[in-house]
């Protein structure tokens, strides 16, 4: 039983009795009260059947395509994905450079204050691998010199794996070499006892050099870039730059670019390739440098295939585009109705010669365009030149229109009459600067 005083009960009742104070309001407040309270909450009200709706909708969605029950599908569904966007503001694990790709890297490479690589700083040490190639550039022109080269290891018509190799080799970051224990050899696997650097590999290794020498010729003699040498600065760093002796040779040979960092980056990947096979645990027999020629050019080959079937599918500019890079400088050719690529850089002189030959004789007796004369003329016969041609006018600064008339030529050689006697013309008048012409 419980016992309460009679005075703490009165004070409880009396409490409990007290009337409730409400505040007035004025009308103005009431007002405003009752309109905030009608409207939202009538807007709160209205959205109860579409929060229905739609969580109905949710649960038909998650459940449908699944099976179990519904409650063990949605439950699983939430638990699962219980943080939609993960935490990225954490420092990551350290990643090794050989496991890298390009794309993560080159944009870091090649940011705005650009700073000097390892392997071309000289104060790095034994890790200034390529240093010793720039030691004639001067310290001022070194960023510049060394971020050419930077530049040119990522090109959008390689594919990313042999952009990385390209990459690898610029900054050393292969997973073998005298100073990397974990690859469990020294030695380059050709058998001569040289440590396996970037430089013996790609550049001083005999099947190596035998494949450049034969790659740097054809390209000397297919663009005329004479200057270019066997040189590590070419073979391993792809840098033609140094060999550019004034503005009328950069403005020449830069537009090759593409053409050479496809050559020269596919050679440096079926170089690695090879390397990869020969140190293989079960190697097989070392395959000769005729083969490793082959090989790059199956590469470049199928490099240039992909890249004409993406220029076709893409309109006729970028067609154009690819025809300027690839077919007007003689790397390739098009042949057929289908336009399938025909790789000239690689052919011998005397086989490209007959092929272009063999090209020749079959249209040798048709004709190029719908109303063109015949290759080999009749003979006594006489062909009749409009002459349109003109003039530059160096105060007005165009070209100008020459004049009207014609020319008849006989005999001489080819379908211009070259050497052969004029009948008639050229029947022409001057065309004064101001524009105005007297006939």
């Amino acid at each position: 039983m419980l016992f309460v005083q009679q005075s703490t009960m009165d004070q409880v009742l009396t409490r409990s009795r007290r009337p409730l104070h409400v505040p007035k309001l004025s009308p103005e407040e009431s007002a405003v009260n009752s309109y905030t309270m009608l409207t939202i909450g009538d807007g709160l009200v209205s959205q109860i059947p579409s929060i229905i709706v739609s969580i109905a909708a949710g649960l038909l969605v998650s459940k449908a395509g699944v099976s179990g029950t519904a409650n063990t599908v949605i439950f699983s569904q939430i638990g699962k994905y219980y943080q939609a966007i993960p935490p990225t503001l954490h420092r990551r694990e350290p990643v090794p450079v050989s496991e890298l790709k390009t794309r993560t890297v080159y944009d870091v490479t090649l940011a705005r204050v650009f700073t000097l690589p390892r392997t071309f700083d000289a104060a790095q040490g034994e890790a200034a691998r390529h240093a010793s190639l720039y030691k004639d550039v001067p310290p001022a022109q070194l960023p510049e010199a060394v971020g050419r080269v930077v530049n040119g290891i990522r090109q959008p018509a390689v594919p990313s794996e042999i952009c990385q190799t390209a990459y690898n080799a610029v900054h050393s970051a292969f997973p073998f070499g005298p100073n990397k224990p974990f690859c469990g050899r020294s030695t380059c696997p050709c058998g001569d006892g040289s440590p396996e650097t970037v430089r013996h590999t790609f550049h001083e290794c005999g099947r190596s050099k035998q494949v450049w020498e034969w790659t740097l010729q054809r390209w000397r003699l297919l663009t005329g870039e004479a200057l270019i040498k066997f040189d590590p600065r070419v073979t391993i760093l792809g840098d033609r730059t140094y060999t550019w002796l004034d503005d009328v040779m950069q403005s020449e040979y830069a537009q090759l670019r593409e053409p050479w960092s496809v050559i020269h980056h596919s050679t440096l990947h079926a170089i690695l390739l090879e390397r990869n096979r020969d140190a293989a645990p079960r190697a097989r027999r070392r395959r000769s440098a005729r083969s490793l020629y082959q090989s790059a050019q199956r590469l470049v080959q199928r490099i240039i295939e992909a890249r004409w079937a993406a220029a076709r599918a893409a309109g006729p500019k970028a067609e154009l585009a690819f025809r300027g890079k690839w077919v007007a400088p003689g790397f390739i050719a098009l042949r057929g109705a289908k336009q399938s690529v025909q790789l000239l850089f690689y052919m011998r002189s005397a086989t490209q010669a007959r092929w272009a030959g063999a090209r020749e004789d079959r249209t040798a007796n048709t004709r190029e365009q719908e109303f063109a004369p015949p290759r080999e003329l009749p003979n006594d016969c006489v062909s009749v030149f409009t002459d349109g041609s003109a003039i530059y006018d160096k105060n007005l600064k165009a070209w100008i229109a020459a004049g009207y008339g014609l020319a008849a030529v006989s005999g001489g050689d080819g379908p211009v009459h070259s050497g052969g006697p004029i009948l008639l013309g050229p029947v022409r008048e001057e065309v004064a600067v101001s524009g105005t012409s007297s006939q």
